[in-house]
């Protein structure tokens, strides 16, 4: 595999090199389908939650580092099945033509002949299906040497505790490696890496980690952003498109093209939530594309790319309280479908100098799995999602504070309510809020809803601890399924402030 390398950033063209590696092709092992390949990579929120941690800790070292050669550096294959228990894997394979030659230049193999012998391989390469999971092994075994312990809800967010204290915090995305923590129990992290994987390079406060650029000012606050990505996409041009009818049916070409650049738009939703709604329009007519989405989806990367909007993590004192916005929009469509469509957003709330500020931790915009006949169900089934959201979130953000608990602990945590960090569940459909509530427990008269409605009270026992009701115009969920409505509250809480401008009531849960 030969690919162009640019070792200095500020000298594209003059510090080009090409780097070279050879490469076996996975895809041709007649058992691929068969194996566990799985590597997990760390969560956005977990992303979102270390992210978190450091603009709340200023005095914290925030840094990404990536480990070179990755998939020539994982476990062998007896390693492996040691680790797993499952069946050691045999791999053998062939050089390229005239690659032999070179071969029997090194001591051992001046007699080797490509017609008659192949080679073993003694661990996965680059290439082969496995190499993930045999360089996560590795990776774990060693980050787990000094200290470091994996959260119940994602495995490959790991932290360490001294004294019940948090000092350390790391995200694995394969072979990059967000950290934030004390500098001391950084220092021991890259030692122990070093001596395993060999020289590292470390970006402190100014780097670029999972396609997302994070840059920590001087005060501590950090902010996330995709503009050099944005800037780069091009919108879609095509000679089918001039005159051509909006309702018409696109060509193979153009069908092409825009599911292409609809997957690059969707993969800026890592930062630009407030095109969210947008772009789950336009997925749903990918099957089938007319030029007239065509069209939306140029307009919308026009807008993308003037609009320029980052997250922002503010330096704050945490409050110690997940705030989650839950809406639901309903269209009754013609085909009776009943389609609706569900937003969360997840708030952790802090203060700055007195004042109220936020992280923005989640915000997204999903498709209702069940059939949706009234906005009533539309919102009672968007509150089961958004508060099966937040249980998770609670647990993850209490082992962060706390330390991985035992399923024994968790159990206990969950129905007892045992949780460090306080919990609010904001709505802004009355009539549900009455329903919750209400100590009556009437039917509704959609009797399909009753055994939501009755899980949301059982919840109630751990999380959320407070129920509000909120003005329209407050609820920054309406932005993640409707696309009339203004993106201005979506985009201050994504730069860290938000408030609530009307009235609003409350119900604390016993």
């Amino acid at each position: 595999m030969t690919k162009w390398k640019v070792k200095d950033p500020s000298r594209p063209f003059e510090s080009r090199i090409i780097r070279r590696r050879m490469t076996l092709r996975g895809f041709k092992e007649w058992c691929a389908d068969q194996l566990d390949s799985h590597a997990a990579t760390a969560s956005k929120m977990s992303q979102r939650m270390l992210i978190s941690e450091a603009a709340c800790n200023p005095s914290w070292s925030f840094l990404s580092i990536d480990i070179n050669k990755a998939f020539l550096q994982g476990v062998t294959y007896s390693e492996m099945s040691a680790a797993t228990g499952e069946e050691e894997r045999v791999v053998h394979f062939t050089l390229p033509p005239g690659s032999a030659a070179f071969l029997r230049k090194l001591p051992g193999f001046e007699h080797y002949d490509e017609r008659y012998y192949v080679l073993k391989c003694v661990k996965p390469g680059t290439g082969c299906k496995d190499a993930p999971k045999a360089f996560s092994i590795k990776l774990a075994s060693v980050t787990r040497s000094v200290g470091l312990k994996p959260i119940s809800t994602d495995p490959e967010c790991e932290v360490k505790h001294k004294n019940g204290r948090l000092v350390l915090i790391i995200a694995k995305h394969v072979d990059d490696i967000k950290i934030t923590g004390e500098e001391s129990e950084v220092q021991a992290l890259l030692q122990a890496l070093e001596h395993t994987f060999g020289k590292i390079d470390r970006n402190d406060n100014d780097f670029t980690c999972v396609g997302i650029h994070h840059f920590r000012d001087k005060s501590g606050s950090i902010t996330l952003d995709q503009h050099e990505y944005i800037k780069s996409m091009n919108p879609i041009r095509h000679p089918d498109l001039v005159g051509s009818d909006a309702d018409a049916d696109c060509s193979e070409a153009v069908t092409r093209l825009f599911w292409s650049l609809l997957g690059a738009v969707a993969y800026t939703l890592l930062t630009q939530h407030w095109i969210s709604v947008y772009v789950i329009a336009l997925q749903r007519n990918t099957h089938c594309p007319k030029y007239q989405h065509i069209r939306k989806l140029n307009s919308l990367l026009k807008v993308l790319q003037k609009q320029k909007a980052t997250i922002v993590f503010p330096c704050m004192d945490c409050c110690r309280h997940i705030m989650t916005f839950s809406d639901a929009s309903f269209c009754k469509e013609t085909d009776l479908k009943g389609y609706g469509m569900r937003g969360t957003v997840i708030l952790r709330l802090g203060t700055q100098h007195g004042k109220p500020v936020c992280h923005l931790l989640d915000a997204t915009s999903q498709s209702l799995k069940l059939v949706t006949r009234s906005t009533f169900s539309a919102e009672t089934l968007a509150a089961v999602g958004s508060t099966d959201v937040l249980i998770p979130v609670m647990i993850a953000m209490n082992e962060i504070q706390c330390g991985p608990f035992t399923t024994e602990q968790l159990r206990e945590m969950r129905e007892n309510s045992k949780f460090v960090f306080d919990s609010t569940l904001v709505i802004d459909a009355f009539n549900l809020y009455q329903h919750w509530t209400d100590n009556t427990k009437k039917l509704p008269s959609e009797k399909s809803l009753y055994p939501h409605l009755w899980w949301l009270r059982d919840t109630t026992r751990c999380a959320p601890k407070r129920l509000r009701w909120c003005d329209t115009r407050d609820m920054l969920a309406d932005i993640c399924t409707k696309g009339t409505v203004q993106r201005g509250p979506l985009l201050d809480a994504m730069i860290g402030t938000y408030q609530f401008k009307f009235e609003f009531k409350d119900h604390i849960f016993k």
